[in-house]
């Protein structure tokens, strides 16, 4: 609800009186620094006019005299000690909400609680944590597959094993191939495990400088390499995206607090 009238009373013992108008617009609700306060009916020798009086003030006491002319659409004007006093209902409500806004950004941590900026570091942590992750599994399967293109040599490798795992994210299928360079068993995967039964052969290419660095030439199956990928991409656009809110918190929070200040400007409203 936003007040009728707004003015300040006072030089050395400063209050804020707001005026307000009820929803029936009939009955007059008055404010002191947000308490509210009852004025006293003053008898009017104008017909349609109301007067009321209060006392404001204790160590420098003014006398506040509020006046009401006309119907549903009333003119209010207020007197102080006798002296009429403008409306400047703007310039107040303006003052509040610039103070409120001031006082949120001086306060440590921009007026974060304990809690939010304890959560907002651990969710920070969260992303970097996924970030590197994803960028060193996506870092080594590059260096792999540049080294194979450097140092890969072409080899006719003989089936050992087989693997077929199953989990809620899929199925994938894995072919253990015999490198007789490091004398030992390497896993593959394969988009096609019904065409390389255990005992068969496969083309395959290895790395001479790390021949557990090995890729199927047929069959082959992408799919564990590539994913390394998906999550270094997903990482950084997550992490862009709070970077970006950590840009916004600022405006945000006074946002926030112009929104509180506006409640406080309004106590007739509850």
């Amino acid at each position: 609800m936003t007040p009728v009238l707004t003015f300040d009373v006072g030089q050395t013992e400063w209050h804020v009186v707001d005026v307000y108008l009820t929803s029936r617009r009939r009955d007059l609700e008055v404010y002191v620094d947000g308490e509210r306060v009852t004025p006293v009916p003053l008898a009017s020798t104008t017909k349609g006019t109301e007067r009321y009086e209060l006392r404001v003030g204790q160590s420098e006491p003014h006398t506040v005299r509020i006046e009401r002319r006309g119907g549903r659409r009333a003119a209010f004007e207020a007197y102080i000690d006798g002296w009429p006093v403008p409306d400047n209902r703007a310039a107040q409500r303006a003052a509040r909400l610039e103070v409120a806004a001031k006082n949120a950004r001086s306060r440590p941590g921009g007026g974060e609680t304990p809690g939010r900026r304890t959560g907002r570091y651990v969710l920070a942590g969260v992303i970097l944590l996924l970030l590197v992750w994803g960028a060193s599994i996506f870092v080594r399967n590059q260096v792999n597959d540049a080294s194979l293109a450097r140092h890969g040599k072409a080899i006719t490798a003989r089936i050992v094993d087989t693997e077929h795992d199953q989990s809620d994210s899929g199925t994938s299928d894995y072919l253990y191939v015999w490198i007789p360079a490091c004398s030992c068993p390497v896993r593959v995967a394969t988009d096609n495990p019904a065409s390389h039964p255990k005992g068969s052969t496969i083309a395959v290419l290895y790395d001479t400088t790390d021949p557990t660095n090995v890729r199927p030439l047929v069959d082959g199956n992408s799919t564990g390499w590539d994913w390394a990928g998906d999550v270094f991409f997903f990482g950084l656009a997550v992490f862009g995206t709070y970077c970006a809110y950590e840009l916004m918190s600022p405006e945000l929070d006074r946002l926030r607090a112009r929104r509180t200040a506006a409640k406080q400007a309004s106590p007739a409203a509850t």
